[in-house]
């Protein structure tokens, strides 16, 4: 699915993705999670969400909202940020009114976005096995 407004990033990812599912709830991840499982995905996105309901991966005190599921509703609030200026999808957590987290393993939210990543990520997953 295009994104709504290229180049804005992931929130234009998820508003993109919440006008295409029609009424559904849009599970988001970032593809530099490459350590988020199968078992994480599916304690953050069941039970499911209400539709004007956000739940979120959380590490400690380290919230990821790029691993999330996000109820059809929060597309309204989602537009509004990112045709406002400020266009980040923590943004849309501050006005929702139901937030919650799914606490997970702070290695399995590593972001790869440099070679020293990957070889954290790498040692993660060979301990994984």
């Amino acid at each position: 699915i295009p994104d709504t407004i290229p180049g804005a990033g992931p929130l234009a990812a998820l508003v993109s993705a919440l006008d295409e599912a029609e009424g559904q709830p849009v599970f988001l991840l970032a593809v530099d999670l490459p350590l988020v499982t199968p078992p994480v995905v599916e304690s953050v996105a069941l039970p499911p969400v209400l539709s004007h309901q956000i739940r979120i991966a959380r590490a400690g005190e380290r919230l990821q909202p790029l691993c999330g599921i996000y109820g059809a509703e929060v597309g309204e609030i989602a537009h509004k940020r990112l045709t406002s200026g400020r266009p980040s999808v923590k943004s849309v957590l501050k006005r929702v009114r139901m937030l919650s987290f799914v606490d997970v393993d702070p290695l399995v939210l590593t972001n790869v976005n440099r070679p020293e990543d990957m070889e954290t990520a790498r040692r993660f997953d060979e301990d994984a096995d």
